[in-house]
Protein backbone atom coordinates (compact mmCIF):
# COMPACT_ATOMS: atom_id res chain seq x y z
CA UNK A 1 0.00 0.00 0.00
CA UNK A 2 1.29 3.40 -1.17
CA UNK A 3 -0.12 6.72 0.19
CA UNK A 4 0.81 10.25 -0.71
CA UNK A 5 3.18 12.08 0.78
CA UNK A 6 0.40 14.41 2.57
CA UNK A 7 -1.96 11.91 3.28
CA UNK A 8 -0.93 11.13 6.85
CA UNK A 9 -1.47 15.08 7.94
CA UNK A 10 -4.96 14.95 5.89
CA UNK A 11 -6.07 12.14 7.50
CA UNK A 12 -4.73 12.39 11.14
CA UNK A 13 -4.16 16.48 11.46
CA UNK A 14 -1.35 15.80 13.03
CA UNK A 15 1.96 17.79 12.41
CA UNK A 16 3.81 15.12 10.34
CA UNK A 17 7.25 16.81 11.47
CA UNK A 18 6.37 15.88 15.08
CA UNK A 19 7.06 11.88 14.11
CA UNK A 20 9.60 12.27 11.60
CA UNK A 21 12.56 9.99 12.19
CA UNK A 22 10.79 8.69 15.47
CA UNK A 23 9.68 5.58 15.88
CA UNK A 24 5.88 6.35 17.52
CA UNK A 25 3.06 3.86 18.13
CA UNK A 26 -0.09 4.74 15.93
CA UNK A 27 -2.46 4.42 18.18
CA UNK A 28 -0.67 7.10 20.39
CA UNK A 29 -1.18 9.23 16.88
CA UNK A 30 -5.26 8.13 16.33
CA UNK A 31 -6.57 5.81 18.91
CA UNK A 32 -9.83 5.41 16.77
CA UNK A 33 -7.96 5.35 13.38
CA UNK A 34 -5.73 1.75 14.87
CA UNK A 35 -8.43 0.34 16.32
CA UNK A 36 -10.55 0.35 12.85
CA UNK A 37 -7.17 -0.86 11.36
CA UNK A 38 -7.01 -3.43 13.96
CA UNK A 39 -10.65 -4.75 13.68
CA UNK A 40 -9.80 -4.65 9.29
CA UNK A 41 -6.18 -6.63 9.79
CA UNK A 42 -6.57 -8.89 13.00
CA UNK A 43 -10.01 -9.80 13.86
CA UNK A 44 -11.99 -12.59 11.11
CA UNK A 45 -10.14 -14.93 8.35
CA UNK A 46 -11.00 -13.11 5.58
CA UNK A 47 -9.07 -13.76 2.44
CA UNK A 48 -6.39 -10.55 1.61
CA UNK A 49 -8.49 -8.84 -1.34
CA UNK A 50 -11.67 -8.67 1.37
CA UNK A 51 -9.16 -6.97 4.05
CA UNK A 52 -7.95 -5.03 0.92
CA UNK A 53 -11.42 -4.01 -0.15
CA UNK A 54 -12.29 -3.66 3.64
CA UNK A 55 -9.17 -1.03 4.12
CA UNK A 56 -10.23 0.57 0.83
CA UNK A 57 -13.74 0.93 2.11
CA UNK A 58 -13.05 2.29 5.65
CA UNK A 59 -9.82 4.76 4.60
CA UNK A 60 -12.61 6.40 1.51
CA UNK A 61 -14.74 7.01 4.76
CA UNK A 62 -12.17 8.92 6.55
CA UNK A 63 -12.64 12.60 6.61
CA UNK A 64 -9.94 14.53 5.18
CA UNK A 65 -8.07 17.87 6.54
CA UNK A 66 -7.71 19.83 3.27
CA UNK A 67 -7.42 23.00 2.87
CA UNK A 68 -5.69 25.84 0.62
CA UNK A 69 -2.10 24.95 1.90
CA UNK A 70 -2.15 21.31 1.61
CA UNK A 71 -3.49 21.50 -1.60
CA UNK A 72 -0.39 23.15 -2.66
CA UNK A 73 1.78 20.96 -0.78
CA UNK A 74 0.44 18.32 -3.17
CA UNK A 75 0.92 19.98 -6.10
CA UNK A 76 4.32 20.74 -5.49
CA UNK A 77 4.87 17.22 -4.51
CA UNK A 78 3.40 16.45 -7.53
CA UNK A 79 5.83 19.11 -9.48
CA UNK A 80 8.49 17.43 -7.52
CA UNK A 81 7.67 13.67 -9.06
CA UNK A 82 7.40 15.10 -12.77
CA UNK A 83 10.98 16.96 -12.67
CA UNK A 84 12.32 13.85 -11.16
CA UNK A 85 13.50 15.88 -8.12
CA UNK A 86 15.55 17.76 -10.78
CA UNK A 87 14.16 21.07 -9.35
CA UNK A 88 15.46 24.10 -7.45
CA UNK A 89 13.58 25.09 -4.04
CA UNK A 90 13.91 28.78 -5.53
CA UNK A 91 12.24 27.20 -8.58
CA UNK A 92 9.65 25.99 -6.70
CA UNK A 93 9.18 29.10 -4.65
CA UNK A 94 8.56 31.33 -7.96
CA UNK A 95 4.68 30.04 -8.33
CA UNK A 96 3.91 30.53 -5.00
CA UNK A 97 2.11 32.92 -2.98
CA UNK A 98 4.42 33.06 -0.05
CA UNK A 99 7.99 32.91 0.81
CA UNK A 100 10.72 30.15 2.05
CA UNK A 101 10.51 30.08 5.49
CA UNK A 102 6.60 29.96 4.46
CA UNK A 103 7.29 26.82 2.27
CA UNK A 104 9.60 24.95 4.56
CA UNK A 105 7.24 25.19 7.45
CA UNK A 106 4.23 24.27 5.53
CA UNK A 107 5.59 21.25 3.65
CA UNK A 108 7.58 19.93 6.86
CA UNK A 109 4.46 20.14 8.59
CA UNK A 110 2.20 18.47 5.83
CA UNK A 111 4.89 15.87 4.70
CA UNK A 112 7.38 15.61 7.45
CA UNK A 113 10.32 16.79 5.32
CA UNK A 114 11.79 20.05 4.53
CA UNK A 115 11.72 20.48 0.49
CA UNK A 116 15.04 20.50 0.04
CA UNK A 117 15.14 17.40 2.17
CA UNK A 118 12.38 15.83 0.30
CA UNK A 119 13.90 16.32 -3.07
CA UNK A 120 16.96 14.70 -1.83
CA UNK A 121 15.25 11.51 -0.94
CA UNK A 122 13.55 11.43 -4.26
CA UNK A 123 16.46 12.30 -6.60
CA UNK A 124 18.61 9.25 -4.29
CA UNK A 125 15.42 6.65 -5.02
CA UNK A 126 15.43 7.67 -8.33
CA UNK A 127 19.36 6.67 -8.59
CA UNK A 128 19.17 3.60 -6.78
CA UNK A 129 15.88 2.50 -8.89
CA UNK A 130 18.31 3.15 -12.14
CA UNK A 131 21.04 1.45 -10.10
CA UNK A 132 19.19 -1.70 -9.51
CA UNK A 133 18.04 -2.00 -13.41
CA UNK A 134 21.10 -2.49 -14.66
CA UNK A 135 22.74 -5.81 -14.53
CA UNK A 136 26.20 -6.06 -12.78
CA UNK A 137 28.69 -8.45 -14.60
Amino acid sequence: MNFKATSLHKLTNIDASSITNKYKCFHKINQVITSELENIFLKGKDEYHQVFDKLEDYILTLPLTENKNTLIIDELVKKIHLKEGMISVNEILEDLPFGQKTLETNFKKTVGLTPSKYIRIHRFKKLMKEYEGKKLI
